[in-house]
């Protein structure tokens, strides 16, 4: 899907360029060669409808072997298939179907405990602080409005942004003057991602996630996200939330927790510490519920 949307978008971004480019019509100006560019976009037209064709002829048959496709990929020697100059589409693509395969269970978990009723969130939380992380890949389409940046040194690529509000945002705790910043690196040659957001106001740390992400060898993914947020209203609980992740060919379990209300937190690194459960990660944390799923079954737990 998002190469899908990154292929539109290049293709309207090369439509504008060429547009502006292109010199005034004179007066002398023959009409073939208004015929002619009108020949090639109908042949351009033509061309793309049968590529488009042949893409949803062959749509079912992808469909049917993604799952092995990409359990095949993350199970190799060298970890997830990067794709040059897409490298940061390919690992969150890679997280993200290895997750998904795991949300509908969680999804149809139907309990009356109205604490539990957020439970379907829990397979969202390590996605969704770098859910855009694709975009970097094509800053040509998007844009570098707020500094967006991307460098690559060999197997590592640094990406990342920093800019000032104009303006208060739709969310009420978004203020103008609030200075903004994120910051990714992700080593292709280990499979790891590291991720950190923050954002300040007045010269103040308010709010801040760090998140990090391990595909090991086998495709199995270990995560952790931490978060401290400012609380939206008073009747929210001012804490930290923290979120533990192993997700296997077999398993997902999560386990949600909380910390103190400090946004300057520490945390201990799961970088290069192996297969690390969940368990172990939320060491000193308080532990909120545990879910997981397997064997299409979803299970949650509360501590």
């Amino acid at each position: 899907m998002y190469k899908k949307i990154f292929a539109v978008l290049l293709v309207i971004a090369i439509i504008i360029s060429s547009a502006a480019c292109g010199k005034k019509k004179g007066s002398n100006d023959k009409p073939a060669q208004s015929g002619g560019g009108k020949q090639a976009v109908e042949q351009v037209d033509k061309e793309t409808e049968a590529a488009d064709g042949e893409s949803h002829a062959t749509e079912p048959n992808e469909t049917e072997a993604g799952e092995d496709k990409a359990q095949k990929d993350n199970g190799s020697p060298g970890g997830i298939n990067y794709k040059s100059g897409e490298e940061l589409l390919s690992f969150y693509t890679a997280f993200d179907d290895a997750i998904s395969k795991f949300e509908q269970p969680i999804s149809e978990y139907a309990t009356e405990d109205f604490s539990l009723i957020d439970v379907g969130m829990d397979p969202l939380a390590p996605l969704t602080p770098i859910l855009n992380m694709g975009m970097y890949d094509s800053l040509e389409v998007f844009g570098t409005k707020e500094g967006e940046y991307k460098e690559k040194s060999g197997s590592v690529i640094k990406y990342g942004k920093e800019f000032t509000r104009e303006e208060d945002g739709f969310d009420p705790k978004n203020k103008k003057g609030d200075v903004v910043k994120e910051e990714g690196k992700l080593d292709t040659s280990t499979n790891t991602l590291t991720f950190e957001s923050t954002v300040k106001r007045s010269g103040e740390l308010i709010e801040r996630v760090v998140e990090e992400v391990v595909m090991l060898p086998d495709g199995t993914f270990i995560a952790q996200v931490f978060s401290k947020y400012i609380p939206r209203d008073e009747r929210n609980k001012d804490k930290g939330n923290a979120y533990f992740v192993r997700c296997g060919k077999d398993e997902l379990v999560i386990i949600k927790a909380e910390f103190e209300p400090d946004v300057n937190f520490t945390y201990n690194s799961i970088v290069g510490k192996g297969d690390i459960s969940p368990e172990d990660m939320s060491q000193g944390y308080t532990k909120v519920r545990k879910t997981s799923v397997r064997d299409g079954v979803a299970n949650v737990e509360k501590y």
